[in-house]
């Protein structure tokens, strides 16, 4: 969980991690809801390590983090985004019904594969706005 955020910041908060995840050769996709994030990144053990040890735990702006999952993967779901972003509104409420029972996205009342899942469609909206 993190405090209010405003939707430039967010932006810029991505924005932020895509520069630089694109450095490290990693991929990935951030979600945003209800003061809430849910993050995949892809790429190299030790480039995930190191972002998630140097840039994402340190953050003071963090409370209640839990990494739900750090497994090798065959290929990247998320290859196309250094960091794909979706500050997930009343449009996307369906689908998180489908995945989060309380209708909010509550990473720790569900399994890694569902959280996946979700972030996959989620993403695959955006791309198609792109």
């Amino acid at each position: 969980m993190v405090g209010d955020l405003n939707f430039s910041s967010m932006v810029a908060l991505a924005d932020g991690a895509a520069e630089h995840n694109a450095q490290w050769g990693v991929t990935g996709f951030l979600c945003y809801a209800d003061q809430r994030f849910l993050q995949v990144l892809e790429g190299e053990a030790a480039a995930v390590n190191s972002i998630y040890h140097s840039r994402i735990l340190p953050c003071g702006k963090h409370r209640a983090q839990l990494l739900l999952q750090f497994v090798p993967v065959g290929a990247r779901l998320f290859g196309d985004w250094s960091m794909g972003f979706a500050n997930v509104g009343p449009l996307e409420q369906p689908t998180v019904l489908r995945y989060f029972p309380r209708g909010k996205m509550e990473a720790e009342l569900i399994a890694p594969e569902g959280a996946l899942e979700f972030m996959r469609e989620v993403s695959a909206r955006r791309a198609a706005c792109r």
